[in-house]
C-alpha cells in the first residue's frame, strides 16, 4: 500500500494488486469555509453568533488559535462568541468532509472580535455655578478615550445635543 497525498488530503492506494498497480485514485478538494467581516463591540453589548458559509456541508470546528489544535470552541456552522472582557481573539473555522473513510481538512478561515472598554465620563472643568447676571465661561471635557463630547442642556441626557465641541459655551 502507498500513501497519496492530493490537495491537502491524504489517502491510499494498493499498488499490490494482480493488475500491477493499476486503480482507480480518488483525490477529494478539500473544503473552503468564508466568515463574515471583523467586528468591534463595547464591553457588555451583546455579541453576534459567528456564521460560515461552507463549501461541501462538511464538519465545521471553531478554534481560537491558528494553528487549529486541541479541542474546538465550537462545532457547527453557527458559534456565539464567549469572550465579553476587553481584548480582541481571532476565531478560526475549519470544514473537515470525511471521503471514503478520510477525513479531508480544508482551509481555515478567520474572524477577529474586539472588545472596547466603555469610555469613563468626561472630566469637565469650568465654572458651573454663576450669580444672576454673569456670563457663563467656556466649560472644557477632556475625553478618556479621545472620543467626541455630546453636550446636553437637561441631566436626562436626551437629545439634541447643543454641542460636540471639546468647549461649550453655556447660555444662562
Amino acid at each position: 500500500m502507498n500513501s497519496v497525498i492530493g490537495n491537502g488530503c491524504a489517502g491510499t492506494i494498493d499498488t499490490s494488486g494482480p493488475d500491477g498497480g493499476i486503480g482507480e485514485l480518488n483525490v477529494v478538494i478539500p473544503p473552503t469555509v468564508s466568515i463574515a467581516t471583523s467586528a468591534s463591540y463595547c464591553e457588555g453589548d451583546p455579541l453576534t453568533d459567528l456564521t460560515v458559509t461552507s463549501t461541501n456541508g462538511g464538519t465545521i470546528n471553531w478554534y481560537t488559535n491558528a494553528a487549529l489544535t486541541g479541542t474546538p470552541v465550537g462545532v457547527g456552522n453557527t458559534l456565539t462568541p464567549t469572550v465579553t472582557t476587553i481584548s480582541t481573539t481571532t476565531y478560526y473555522a475549519q470544514e473537515i468532509e470525511t471521503v471514503s473513510g478520510i477525513n479531508c481538512a480544508g482551509p481555515s478561515d478567520n474572524v477577529i472580535i474586539t472588545i472596547n472598554g466603555i469610555p469613563n465620563a468626561p472630566l469637565v472643568t469650568g465654572n458651573t455655578i454663576y450669580c444672576q447676571g454673569d456670563t457663563p465661561t467656556p466649560l472644557s471635557a477632556e475625553m478618556s478615550f479621545g472620543g467626541i463630547p455630546n453636550w446636553y442642556d437637561n441631566s436626562a441626557l436626551t437629545p439634541p445635543t447643543v454641542s460636540t465641541l471639546l468647549q461649550y459655551n453655556p447660555t444662562l
